[in-house]
C-alpha cells in the first residue's frame, strides 16, 4: 500500500513539473523552412516572425508569450513560430550574446532569472513603428512590467518539450524570460499578464519580432 501511495506522489509530482513548463500540445507543427531569422551583429538584433495565436489570445492570463509551433505550451502562447528555441539561442549568441544558463540548473518558485538584458519588438501591417512587447500585455495596473534577459536554458527547454522562445515571468526553460517577476509568479496566480487585444492585430496575423541585445 506504501509503495503504491508513493509512485501515486511521484506521478502527481512530474505532472507539476510539466505544467510549470508547458504541457498542452498544439496541433500545429513547426515548418523549419519558414524559420527566416535576420541577424544583425552590429546593431545586436534578431529578427523573426511569428504568429498571432487564437487559442492564446483566449487566455485570461498565461507565462508564455513566444512559443515554436508544435511544442507543449503553445497552445498557451500568445505568438507561435517556426523558429526553433536552439536557431534562436544560436542567433543571440552569433550577435554578441552570452546566455546566463548554460547548465540544467532550474530556479524555483519565486527566483529570478538573470542575463544579458534584451529589448523586445514587434511590427505587423498596420503597425509599421516598432511597439515594445510591454504595451501588447495588460497586468493588474496597467501594462505588463518588462525586463527581459538573454536566460539561457537550452538545455532544459530541450529536455522539457515546451518549444518556449520567451516567458513573461522568470523561467528555467525559456530561452527568453522576464526578471520583472519571479518564476511561476503569473501562473501561480500572483501576476495577470493578459494578451491585450485592442493592442494585439486578430488572430492568425504574421508579426515581424526583433530582439535587440542591450550592450
Amino acid at each position: 500500500m506504501k509503495k503504491r501511495l508513493l509512485v501515486a506522489i511521484l506521478a502527481c509530482t512530474m505532472v507539476f513539473a510539466l505544467s510549470a513548463c508547458g504541457s498542452s500540445n498544439s496541433s500545429d507543427e513547426a515548418d523549419s523552412s519558414k524559420a527566416e531569422i535576420t541577424t544583425d551583429k552590429d546593431k545586436g538584433t534578431v529578427t523573426f516572425k511569428a504568429t498571432v495565436n487564437e487559442s492564446g489570445l483566449k487566455k485570461d492570463s498565461t507565462m508564455h508569450y513566444i512559443v515554436q509551433k508544435g511544442g507543449k505550451a503553445a497552445d498557451a502562447a500568445i505568438f507561435n513560430t517556426d523558429a526553433s528555441p536552439e536557431d534562436i539561442h544560436k542567433a543571440l549568441e552569433e550577435v554578441g550574446g552570452k546566455p546566463w544558463n548554460t547548465s540544467d540548473k532550474k530556479i524555483d518558485d519565486g527566483e529570478f532569472t538573470d542575463g544579458q538584458k534584451v529589448k523586445v519588438t514587434l511590427t505587423w501591417d498596420g503597425q509599421k513603428d516598432p511597439i515594445d512587447f510591454t504595451k501588447t500585455v495588460k497586468s493588474d495596473n496597467g501594462n505588463l512590467k518588462g525586463d527581459i534577459r538573454f536566460s539561457g536554458n537550452l538545455d532544459n527547454n530541450k529536455d522539457c518539450g515546451s518549444g518556449c522562445v520567451m516567458c513573461l515571468n522568470s523561467c528555467w526553460a525559456g530561452i527568453l524570460s522576464n526578471a520583472a517577476y519571479g518564476f511561476n509568479a503569473i501562473d501561480g496566480g500572483d501576476v495577470l499578464a493578459k494578451p491585450d487585444t485592442d493592442v494585439l492585430p486578430e488572430a492568425g496575423t504574421e508579426v515581424q519580432v526583433t530582439f535587440q541585445l542591450e550592450k
